[in-house]
């Protein structure tokens, strides 16, 4: 009897753990995907929870829709405001989407033969090619530091795309690195948008050091032959991360930064002279 036969689909009873108040930490990383001109269509973001233990419930807050469990599918407990996590080892990764407005957004803008154009008019395209990424803070935060506030607006900003050499050539740009490996180009840029006026290193006598890492728009020029680009990746990461670069020992204050890019300068003054 078909009736009788058990539904081969039916999920495996969830395992439910004693509610812990050991120390939990939560590691979270938003993934964007916006259209060719920098409009956001989708904000994916994957959180992973770390216990010094394993199966235990930690109780958990996200404002995340469509959340799922991506490595051992499992459910989060809701109750009310609250939702709880019953852990099998000690990480657990999900993933969701998110409906806030991201705290930094990114504009590209396309020219051909110095009229601007869309980006899809500008496939298949030949002929001097502009294209200029702009990007913006939305996140301004208060802090107090020696006494004195500061708004700061100091993420790290990474950009960078592949330019196949068979479409682009005469490849440059006014703040980056480009990268060759006879096939490809690889430009890379980055910089700290706000970082100058957050620190006021004009007042330090560093307003040549603010210009170039504290700029908020790149551009790269190139000689096109049919147009064709695949995806520009970004990357915004919080001033201190730094730290996981190796500069441990650098304050993540307003004076310590100050003091770094001092330093900085000081290195790039040594091998201009």
């Amino acid at each position: 009897n078909p009736d009788d036969t058990p539904e081969a689909t039916e999920k495996p009873r969830q395992a439910v753990y004693k509610l812990t108040d050991a120390a939990v930490t939560k590691d979270e990383t938003v993934f964007i995907n916006i259209s060719p001109g920098g409009e956001v269509k989708k904000v994916n973001v994957t959180d992973r929870l770390h216990t010094d233990m394993p199966q235990v419930r930690i109780e958990d807050k996200t404002d995340l829709k469509n959340i799922a469990d991506v490595k051992t599918f499992i459910e989060p407990v809701i109750k009310g405001d609250k939702m709880y996590w019953d852990m099998e080892s000690t990480d657990l990764y999900y993933n969701g989407v998110s409906e806030k407005e991201p705290p930094i957004s990114v504009s590209v803008k396309y020219y051909l033969d110095g009229e601007e154009i869309s980006p899809d008019k500008l496939s298949g395209k030949s002929g001097d090619v502009k294209m200029t990424v702009t990007v913006a803070n939305k996140l301004t935060k208060s802090v107090k530091l020696g006494g004195k506030s500061y708004s700061m607006q100091c993420p790290m900003f990474l950009g960078g795309m592949i330019m196949p050499e068979e479409t682009f050539s005469e490849v440059s740009t006014d703040n980056g690195v480009i990268l060759g490996d006879g096939a490809h180009k690889l430009v890379c840029f980055m910089g700290v948008p706000g970082m100058s006026k957050s620190l006021g290193l004009d007042s330090l006598g560093l307003s040549a050091l603010g210009s170039a890492l504290g700029r908020s728009s790149y551009t790269v020029t190139c000689t096109a032959k049919d147009f064709a680009l695949g995806n520009m990746m970004f990357v915004a990461v919080p001033f201190s991360s730094i730290r996981a670069l190796g500069f441990k020992d650098v304050s993540v204050s307003v004076d310590g930064m100050k003091d770094m890019l001092a330093d900085l300068e000081n290195l790039m003054n040594s091998f201009a002279s």
